[in-house]
């Protein structure tokens, strides 16, 4: 849950599309980072915000 909650901020914060878990470019620094976490979808964001 904390992975989803800042990610979402982030994207608040940075005026960032709400769409921006979907990126290919972020999917694959994530995969090149080997990061675990999943990417957020747009609804996902919305409703850790809501």
């Amino acid at each position: 849950q904390g992975f989803q909650q800042l990610f979402a901020a982030w994207i608040l914060d940075e005026d960032l599309p709400w769409t921006t878990g979907k990126s290919p470019m972020l999917s694959q620094l994530f995969s090149y980072l080997k990061i675990k976490f999943v990417l957020p979808l747009d609804m996902s964001v919305r409703n850790t915000l809501a």
